[in-house]
Formats: structure tokens, sequence, C-alpha cells
């Protein structure tokens, strides 16, 4: 009986030490959820502050994802493909007896059961912080190094909706049941990645940190001011260590740095891209409700100035203070939006069309700002890359798709390739440079010349001028005003818009000392009279030519036009030579000399046999008999004759 006492006595033993052992596995296990302490117990934090991307367990290539990349309240929570970007990225911190908010690094909002749902299959939204029981979460550990996320409020939770791992799927709550939906793995990371932002106010995101009036001058100070998307509110981040960074301005391509150590010195834009990192231009970034910047010189902080939500407030230093006026939000965005622009060399003169030619291959050159659409061209971002687009639809091209220097920058159907995309990138001076996806080349002003006609090519990344451009926001005039066929006569070319247009755009540009323009299209055997009213060309006829030649594209025997393609060119009605006994009716030309009464030099007179063939004859463009004498009877002595051969 003693016996059998002790063995009694040894298992109460031997059970209560097991029973305290797991015991103290459970406090083990659940004591991981705080920092407080509870009499004797410690309680450790399960997860440290800091950055997170939060994976699925089942598939670390999935992540949780603020939909659609959205600043708004109510914007779900879903899993999308790991892309790095900061709706991804997610600031977990702890706020005490065990729980945790989660904030999207983007959007500055946390994640939220919305109107405190305790019902199960709620989808997770992000919103602005409210500190309540919907949007703390109690993370558990588990043995295989994941975690789960237990909502304070309702006791459920986060689950991938399902269990399906595919873009869009929803994030929702659900009993806590630690199924691999319910499984994520924490990878930390830091708040920024480099590349082009938008820094914005995070209580106000229509409030972006701007560069004064947009000036390229060294020691413009930085404001507040309306989103416009503008080169004034882009910025460059570089990283310098760890969540240390440099900003770089689009406006001057300098660097954001504080003017003095002092409290309350302005925040401006100062250097170029030689000027070496310093502490001064150097902002280690912290978390509280948004980015928080902190100069790593004087450890003061990025600061609207009295926390002002007006234009111009100033950006100033100053000590930490936790307030709304030093939290802000860093989007990224491309550098250049979408439009029509003007777009002028750091030489002076602007890209332009050769004579707005709508065929492919026409050529892109330089020239004095003419106002005219074939100086407008329409920038439309794609999927990698910026394409260019002339007035005709077509794509700035890099010839034949060709990777070295000097090769010809041309118009060219867009075919969605490589040669047709273009990188901008931020240059000193608040210039753009724009390197060719497929080449890695810059585009070019060929032999740095300045001069009007200069041909644009690519080149390899120089420092050159030729390089640098500034973009001017603009608008098409209307491309084909309503009433421009209304008045023109003549054959089947009067109905063609587009042609008329581009055939205005030339008179635009090249004017006259008359009242009157002809255009001489030597390709398409096409003679084309316009008339000014009220300062401004009107197509007055478009007539079908005849053009004779020596070789193969007519008007030939003078060089005007010849086979190997020569430039345009422009001369003057000199004299009139009317001939009615044979019914012929001149304009002539100036080639050569005037000699007493031989002429010459090149005509237009009736003889027109088929439009769009040539005859071995003297060069001259001939007309039907009707057409040629309403030229010899309105066109004056000195008006401009314009031909052009696009062969």
């Amino acid at each position: 009986m003693v016996k059998n006492k002790k063995y009694i006595k040894l298992l109460l033993k031997i059970t209560i030490l097991i029973f305290g052992l797991i015991f103290l596995g459970i406090i083990k296990t659940y004591a991981v959820d705080s920092t407080e302490q509870t009499g004797k117990i410690y309680m450790s934090r399960v997860v440290e502050d800091g950055v997170y991307i939060i994976s699925s367990y089942q598939d670390s290539n999935f992540v949780l994802d603020i939909k659609d990349a959205s600043l708004e309240d109510g914007a779900g929570l879903q899993l999308w493909r790991k892309n790095n970007n900061k709706n991804q990225k997610f600031y977990i911190e702890y706020v005490g007896n065990g729980y945790y908010k989660i904030n999207n690094v983007q959007s500055a909002k946390v994640l939220d059961v919305p109107d405190a749902s305790k019902e199960v299959g709620t989808k997770i939204q992000q919103y602005g912080s409210n500190d309540t029981s919907a949007q703390r979460w109690k993370i558990r550990k588990n043995i295989d190094g994941t975690y789960n996320f237990i909502s304070e409020n309702s006791g459920l939770a986060l689950d991938i909706e399902y269990g399906t791992i595919q873009e869009g799927t929803s994030i929702q709550q659900f009993t806590y049941t630690n199924s691999y939906a319910q499984r994520f793995r924490l990878e930390k990371t830091e708040f920024v990645e480099e590349g082009i932002t938008e820094i914005r106010k995070a209580d106000n995101k229509n409030l972006s940190i701007d560069i004064s009036n947009g000036s390229a001058e060294d020691g413009t100070e930085a404001q507040l001011f309306g989103n416009n998307g503008s080169l004034a509110q882009k910025f460059e981040i570089q990283k310098v260590g760890e969540n240390e960074i440099r900003i770089r301005t689009g406006a001057s391509g300098g660097w954001l740095k504080e003017e003095s150590k002092n409290n309350g010195a302005k925040v401006i834009q100062s250097g170029n891209s030689s000027t070496e990192a310093s502490d001064s231009d150097t902002w280690k970034v912290e978390w509280n409700n948004g980015i928080v910047l902190v100069n790593k010189e004087s450890n003061l902080c990025m600061t609207i100035e009295n926390n002002s939500n007006e234009e111009g407030a100033k950006i100033i230093v100053a000590p930490k203070d936790g307030t709304s006026a030093q939290s802000f939000i860093l989007i990224k965005k491309d550098l250049l939006k979408d439009g029509v622009y003007e777009i002028q060399s750091a030489l002076g003169k602007f890209v332009d069309l050769d004579n707005s030619g709508a065929d492919w291959g026409t050529n892109i050159h330089t020239w004095d700002r003419t106002n005219q659409n074939g100086q407008k061209f329409r920038l439309v971002k794609k999927e990698n890359g910026y394409v260019i687009y002339t007035m005709h639809n077509l794509a700035f091209d890099v010839q034949d798709g060709s990777l070295e220097d000097g090769a010809n920058i041309r118009q060219w159907e867009d075919n969605n390739s490589d040669c047709q995309r273009w990188i901008p990138e931020i240059r000193d001076g608040g210039y753009i440079a724009f390197k060719n996806l497929n080449s890695g080349k810059y585009m070019d002003i060929e032999n740095e010349s300045s001069e009007t006609g200069a041909n644009i090519l690519q080149n390899s990344k120089s420092n050159s001028k030729s390089q640098l451009w500034k973009l001017l926001e603009t608008q098409y005039i209307e491309e084909v005003e309503e009433d421009i066929t209304a008045t023109a006569w003549g054959d089947d070319y009067r109905t063609d818009k587009d042609y008329l247009q581009s055939v205005l755009d030339r008179a635009n540009r090249i004017g006259s000392d008359t009242d009157w323009f002809v255009a001489v299209d030597v390709r398409r055997f096409r003679t084309t009279l316009l008339y000014k009213e009220d300062g401004k060309w009107k197509i007055d006829g478009c007539f079908n030519t005849t053009m004779g030649y020596l070789g193969t594209n007519g008007m030939s025997h003078t060089g005007l036009a010849d086979s190997n393609g020569n430039p345009d060119l422009n001369f003057e009605v000199t004299h009139k030579t009317a001939d009615t006994g044979e019914g012929n009716y001149w304009f002539v030309c100036y080639i050569d000399d005037w000699q007493g009464d031989y002429d010459n030099g090149q005509g237009f007179h009736d003889g027109y046999e088929v439009a769009g063939q040539s005859y071995e004859s003297s060069g001259c463009p001939r007309l039907t008999y009707d057409h040629a004498k309403y030229l010899y009877d309105n066109v004056p002595i000195g008006s401009k004759v314009h031909i052009w051969h696009e062969w």
C-alpha cells in the first residue's frame, strides 16, 4: 500500500510537470502578442515596426495589394502579382495591448473592416486612420514562420477568398482556421523605390510639393500647390542608403535641400547632376501617418509651413512634431503627362515635321517656331515607353531599327516596335532627354547645329545641348477647318482635307510677298493655289498637273526634283508671258537669268494630258487651258512658288 502511494505521488508530480510545461508553452505561444507587462510576465512583440510586403503562404509571388493603387477611402484589399509598387507595401506599427495598425505606404490609409462588421466574408478595405478596433489586428506567428492577422473588432482572420491564388482575389475576414488561405509571409523592405514620383500632402492628396513657377534657377524654393502633373511637381528618387534618399527636381535637375540648419529654413532646389551627395540634401525616410522626410544634416523634418492647405504655402524644415504638416505620400508617376507639345531644342530651334508631309518616311528636323501643327507633337505613354506622334498620327521612328549612331529619325506607321518607344530622362536646367528603347541612343541634332533644317537623328549619350529638349504644352490648331474645302475648286484632291491641310501648313511656314501662294507637288502631280484673306491662308483651287521630264519625275531638266530627291525649293513669279494666239499662258519661276527675250526659267502652261504621268518634254508643269488661264489672270508677279519632292 505504501509502495502504491509512492507511485501515485510520483505520477501526480509527473502530471503536474507535464501540465506546467503545457501551460508555459501556451504562455510562450500567446505572450508574443504584446510588449505590455502583466504581473511578472513580460510580453514581447511578434513583429517589429517596419515596412513589409505581405505575401500568400501558397505562392510568394502573390501579395496583398490596394486595388488600382487607389488613394481613396474604401478601396479594396486584394491579391495581386508582386510588382514592388508602394500600394503593395505596408507599414506595420505596434499600437499596444498586443495589437498592430497596418498602414498602406502609398495612400497612408490603414487596413479596415468596413462598418466595424463582425460578419464572416466581409471584404477588407483601406480607410483613414480613426483608432478604432476595426483597424487593429493581432498578429500570430506559426511554427512554419507564417503569420495570421486577427481583427480585434470581430475575432475573424484575414483570409484569401476561397483560397484562390490569382490576381484580383478579394481579401476578406473569415472564421479563424489557420488554413493556407489565412497564412501570410512577411518580407521586410524599404519605404520607397527609385524612380519618378510626386510628393503629396498625406491628408490632402490634391496638393503637391512644387517648385515655384517651375523655375530652373538654383535656389528656387519649394511650395505647396495643386496637382498639375508638370515637371515642377516631378521628382526623381535616388537611394543613398537604407531608407535614405536624395530628391532630384524635374524643374532644374538639382536637389531638394535645406537652405540652412535653422528651424524654419526654406527647402530649395540646388545643384545639378554633378553635385555630390551631402547631408544637407539627404533625407531619412520615417513614418507617422505618412512618409516623414528628416534632413540628415539638421535632423529637422520637411514641413508645410503653418500646416496650411493653401496654394503657395512654403516648405520649410522644423523639429518633428507628429502633425500632418510633416506627413506626405509619394506617388509613382511617369515623368511626362500625355498631351500635345512643342519640342524646343536647347539650341533654340523647334522640332519640325519636314514641310508637314503626310508620307511615311518624312523627315524630322529643326526649324524656326511657326505655331503650326507641323511643330506640334502628341505624346502617349505606352507600357514600355512613350510614342511621339506627328500631326498625321505617325510615330517618331529610328530608320530601319538601327542601333548605330547617326541613324535618321523620321515619321512612320505606328508598329508597336521598340524603335518607336522613347524614354524621357531628367537633365540639368529643366531639360528632358529622349532615349530610344531599342538602341539606347538619344534624340540628337546632327552636328549640334542651331540652323533651320538641321536633321534629327540618334546618337550616344553626351553632354551636348543638341540632346536637350524643353516641352511646351500646346494644342493642335483645328486640324481641318470646317470650311477648308468650301471655296476650293478644281479636281478630286480639293476634297482631301488632310492633304489640303498639309499644303496650308507649308504656306503658313514659308509665306509669300503677295496674297497668293502656288504649291507644286512633284510626286502627286498636283498644283494647289492659295490666297490670303484677313491675314489667313485659304485654299483656292487644286489642279491635276502633267509633269514634263528628262528623267522620271518631272521638272528634272532644271534640276528641281530628280530621282535622288533634291530638297524643296522656293521661287517667285518673275514675269508673265501670254501667247493668246496659241493659247499658252505662263507663270515663270525664276531659275537662272532672265536674258532679254530669252526665258531660261520654269513655267506653268496649258497642255495637260494625264495626271500621274510624266512626258518627255520641257520640265514645266502643264495644266488644262482653263486652269492655266486662271493662274495667269489671278496670281501676281512676286508670288511665292513652292516646289517639293517626296519621292
